[in-house]
């Protein structure tokens, strides 16, 4: 789960920096290559919390010491289940429940540092439309 809030932060921090070099390309595609950026981390993050779990659903499953062999995979299978269901599925539930929440809802809007949440799409959209007014008048 802190995986998560650390690629949601990776990608607010990647899009604003890529905002401030100052290079057009760059400024109008911010907000894309963070998106692009993020999954990538958060499917090598997925991958590597998935091996993490699997052993320390073994570890902690050595340390129940069960009598039998049967009652000792059930309750490995147990651990890796619910690890593993967490380590996918959080992603996508962020997504479905809790991503839209954070914009706000008209004369409410989520702030953050004193900008509107979804104003760096504002910023892209105006940055783009000077870029267009400033192709055109060369």
């Amino acid at each position: 789960m802190i995986f998560l809030v650390s690629v949601i932060m990776y990608r607010g921090i990647v899009s604003t920096a890529m905002y401030h070099t100052g290079n057009r390309v760059l400024m109008t595609q911010a907000g894309n290559i963070a998106n692009i950026s993020s999954s990538m981390v958060n499917l090598v993050l997925i991958l590597l919390m998935s091996q993490v779990y699997t052993s320390l659903a073994e570890k902690l499953t050595r340390w129940e010491m069960h009598r039998t062999q049967t009652q000792h995979e059930d309750a490995f299978t147990f651990k890796v289940f619910i690890f593993q269901f967490v380590n996918f599925y959080s992603s996508p539930f962020y997504v479905a429940f809790f991503k839209g929440r954070f914009v706000g809802y008209p004369g409410q809007y989520g702030q953050l540092l004193g900008m509107r949440n979804e104003d760096v799409s504002t910023m892209q959209q105006r940055v783009l439309a000077h870029a267009g007014t400033y192709s055109n008048s060369s």
